[in-house]
């Protein structure tokens, strides 16, 4: 405990309350893991222990082994749990469990577009009063199931509200992104997305020993079971790129840009994926 508290007391650079109970063994929370819930300036960390808001309003699964939490402001905490089993089945049951604690689950929130590798994708709750709680599974490096669980506050612009009526919703919202599975055995590492007035970009970065033109046609085999037209395509030492056309019926027209390079420099197993759709008048 006292060097993960050393290492924290360095890391920081704003003011920050620790708080502790007795703890898991010191594996289950290794230094790197609790920095990088710190990526963003937090309020209050707890190592081996959930925040009181967050316990007042959520359940955690019976068995779950608490490796750290950090609250950011009123109303945006964050809590990583391992918990033994599989990722699907323990997605599952906390979905389960959750709703055996009147959370909904949101029907219409559904990751598009470029997905990280995982059994389990992210889901979503929301509770009556307009927060929410995401959640998402997947394998830790000590052969546990970890549980990341994000919980945050409503008000106007909670995306829970779009099931009740409300819409804070800009054009790019509805661009047409399937949701497209990276290649067998590639880790992922790293996502972000931008957006424009007139477009919308997701990018992931992952590693895989394919090439380029291979992780080319893994994306776009799934681009075009979902309809896509494909367009030009470029193939080159540090990069390949394939452009497409999407129609919706009764909608507008939209130019798609699929792009993979090299990330790494020498290493030739990084790679950058991006997805580029932009909105046609």
């Amino acid at each position: 405990m006292q060097s993960i508290l050393s290492v924290l007391a360095l890391a920081l650079s704003a003011p920050l309350a620790l708080a502790a109970q007795e703890a898991p063994a010191p594996h289950s929370y290794p230094a790197e893991f609790v920095l990088g819930l710190l990526s963003a300036k937090a309020d209050q960390l707890t190592v081996g222990k959930v925040p009181e808001e967050m316990a007042e309003r959520l359940p955690l699964p019976a068995e779950a082994r608490v490796l750290g939490a950090v609250r950011r402001g009123q109303g945006s905490s964050k809590v990583i749990v391992d918990v033994d089993g599989t990722a699907s089945k323990i997605a599952a049951d906390y979905g389960s469990l959750l709703e055996s604690r009147d959370w909904k689950r949101h029907q219409q929130y559904e990751q598009k577009g470029l997905l990280t590798a995982g059994p389990e994708q992210e889901q979503m709750y929301c509770a009556e009063d307009g927060w929410f709680v995401t959640f998402r599974a997947g394998p830790s490096s000590d052969g546990a199931v970890r549980l990341a669980i994000h919980l945050m506050a409503g008000g106007d612009y909670s995306p829970c509200n779009r099931q009740s009526g409300r819409n804070y919703q800009d054009r790019m919202d509805e661009a047409p992104f399937p949701a497209l599975l990276p290649p067998d055995g590639a880790r992922t590492h790293g996502s972000g997305s931008s957006r424009g007035p007139d477009f919308s970009e997701q990018t992931i970065s992952l590693m895989s020993d394919l090439t380029l033109g291979d992780v080319l046609e893994h994306y776009a085999t799934q681009l075009r079971e979902h309809g896509w037209t494909e367009s030009e395509y470029c193939l080159k030492s540090s990069f390949a790129l394939q452009t497409w056309k999407v129609y919706e019926v009764d909608g507008p027209t939209w130019e798609g840009a699929l792009t993979i390079s090299r990330a790494g420099g020498v290493d030739a197993e990084r790679k950058s994926v991006s997805l580029r759709l932009s909105q046609q008048d």
